[in-house]
Protein backbone atom coordinates (compact mmCIF):
# COMPACT_ATOMS: atom_id res chain seq x y z
CA UNK A 1 0.00 0.00 0.00
CA UNK A 2 3.00 2.18 0.96
CA UNK A 3 4.35 2.19 -2.09
CA UNK A 4 1.28 2.55 -4.16
CA UNK A 5 1.13 6.04 -2.36
CA UNK A 6 4.97 6.66 -3.02
CA UNK A 7 4.30 5.86 -6.72
CA UNK A 8 0.97 7.79 -7.39
CA UNK A 9 2.67 10.95 -5.56
CA UNK A 10 5.45 10.31 -7.38
CA UNK A 11 3.27 10.65 -10.39
CA UNK A 12 1.40 13.59 -9.74
CA UNK A 13 4.70 15.04 -8.93
CA UNK A 14 6.42 14.01 -12.75
CA UNK A 15 3.00 15.82 -13.96
CA UNK A 16 3.02 18.99 -11.88
CA UNK A 17 6.73 19.08 -13.25
CA UNK A 18 5.72 18.67 -17.06
CA UNK A 19 2.97 21.38 -16.72
CA UNK A 20 5.32 23.63 -15.19
CA UNK A 21 7.86 23.38 -17.85
CA UNK A 22 5.34 23.33 -20.67
CA UNK A 23 4.30 27.24 -18.90
CA UNK A 24 7.79 28.09 -18.64
CA UNK A 25 7.98 27.89 -22.67
CA UNK A 26 4.97 28.89 -23.55
CA UNK A 27 5.96 32.26 -21.62
CA UNK A 28 9.20 32.59 -22.79
CA UNK A 29 7.28 31.84 -26.85
CA UNK A 30 5.06 35.21 -25.31
CA UNK A 31 8.00 37.08 -24.17
CA UNK A 32 9.72 37.00 -27.55
CA UNK A 33 6.51 37.61 -29.15
CA UNK A 34 5.41 40.95 -26.82
CA UNK A 35 9.22 42.06 -27.05
CA UNK A 36 8.35 42.12 -31.07
CA UNK A 37 5.18 43.54 -30.39
CA UNK A 38 7.22 46.45 -28.64
CA UNK A 39 9.97 46.70 -30.29
CA UNK A 40 7.42 47.19 -33.89
CA UNK A 41 5.82 50.32 -31.96
CA UNK A 42 8.95 52.64 -30.92
CA UNK A 43 10.89 55.29 -33.19
CA UNK A 44 14.09 55.07 -31.25
CA UNK A 45 16.45 52.44 -33.23
CA UNK A 46 18.20 51.10 -29.97
CA UNK A 47 15.09 50.57 -27.70
CA UNK A 48 13.94 48.67 -31.13
CA UNK A 49 17.24 46.57 -31.52
CA UNK A 50 17.05 45.27 -27.71
CA UNK A 51 13.63 44.75 -27.53
CA UNK A 52 14.59 42.14 -30.66
CA UNK A 53 17.71 41.21 -28.58
CA UNK A 54 15.19 40.34 -26.27
CA UNK A 55 12.92 38.73 -28.21
CA UNK A 56 15.96 36.48 -29.91
CA UNK A 57 17.00 35.64 -26.72
CA UNK A 58 13.43 34.01 -25.58
CA UNK A 59 13.33 32.30 -28.99
CA UNK A 60 16.74 30.70 -28.66
CA UNK A 61 15.94 29.03 -25.05
CA UNK A 62 12.94 27.77 -26.12
CA UNK A 63 15.19 26.08 -29.55
CA UNK A 64 17.90 24.86 -26.76
CA UNK A 65 15.19 23.41 -24.89
CA UNK A 66 13.61 21.50 -27.84
CA UNK A 67 17.12 20.46 -28.73
CA UNK A 68 17.08 18.28 -25.87
CA UNK A 69 14.24 16.03 -27.91
CA UNK A 70 12.65 12.95 -26.02
CA UNK A 71 14.45 14.26 -22.68
CA UNK A 72 11.47 17.06 -22.22
CA UNK A 73 9.09 14.56 -21.41
CA UNK A 74 6.18 16.66 -23.07
CA UNK A 75 3.02 14.87 -24.36
CA UNK A 76 2.98 15.01 -28.21
CA UNK A 77 0.22 17.57 -28.67
CA UNK A 78 2.31 19.66 -26.14
CA UNK A 79 5.61 19.44 -28.29
CA UNK A 80 3.68 20.27 -31.72
CA UNK A 81 2.25 23.80 -29.87
CA UNK A 82 5.55 24.55 -28.56
CA UNK A 83 7.40 23.74 -32.12
CA UNK A 84 5.05 25.75 -34.03
CA UNK A 85 5.12 28.87 -31.36
CA UNK A 86 8.80 28.77 -32.13
CA UNK A 87 8.57 29.00 -36.01
CA UNK A 88 6.02 31.69 -35.87
CA UNK A 89 8.59 33.62 -33.36
CA UNK A 90 11.71 32.99 -35.77
CA UNK A 91 9.75 33.67 -38.68
CA UNK A 92 8.33 37.41 -36.91
CA UNK A 93 12.42 37.92 -35.75
CA UNK A 94 12.88 37.20 -39.61
CA UNK A 95 10.62 39.95 -40.49
CA UNK A 96 11.19 42.48 -37.58
CA UNK A 97 13.80 45.26 -38.32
Amino acid sequence: MENKSHADAFSKLEIAVRLAYVRFLRVELEVGNTMLDAAANRIDREVRLRRKGRAQEAHDEVARQLARGAQLGLHALELAEVRAGLARLKARLGEAT
